[in-house]
């Protein structure tokens, strides 16, 4: 299964002024069902948001991500935004469709979109572990 994570367009704007600083910002994910259709060329912040998963082992607003580095490896010319994987732990919602990273600002009016990930298709853990391992090369990437 190939697994697509789209940036939002008003992030990588505010990715070329100084939005972002991945060493104090907090950043999470949320989980959203397949209610919400994303538009990376509108949505902005987290109340352009809807559709929520609920259910036992999540909390509204998702997880902080932590560990969160930004990193450039010469030898290939790519900057790679990484973090630890994301756990709920005996997850019992249903029907997660989209994983959306956001920095936390404490105000959804103001909380910026990062980028999402699309599963292709509805999620539901049964009870068990629900997990976000991102690759080695990170979830965001930029080449030089």
């Amino acid at each position: 299964m190939a697994v697509t994570a789209t940036c939002y367009a008003q992030a990588v704007m505010a990715l070329g002024v100084g939005g972002f600083d991945f060493a104090s910002d907090t950043f999470k994910v949320m989980l959203t069902t397949a209610g919400y259709t994303p538009n990376e060329l509108t949505d902005e912040f987290v109340t352009d948001l809807g559709s929520e998963v609920i259910g036992t082992g999540y909390t509204a607003g998702g997880l902080t991500l932590t560990g969160v580095t930004w990193t450039y490896d010469v030898a290939v010319e790519c900057g790679s935004l990484r973090c630890d994987p994301a756990v709920w732990t005996a997850a019992g919602f249903t029907a997660a469709r989209y994983a959306v990273v956001y920095q936390s600002t404490g105000s959804d009016a103001t909380s910026r979109l990062l980028l999402y990930v699309d599963f292709e298709f509805d999620k539901s853990p049964g009870g068990a572990d629900f997990v976000m391992d991102w690759t080695a090369e990170g979830f965001l990437q930029a080449y030089n």
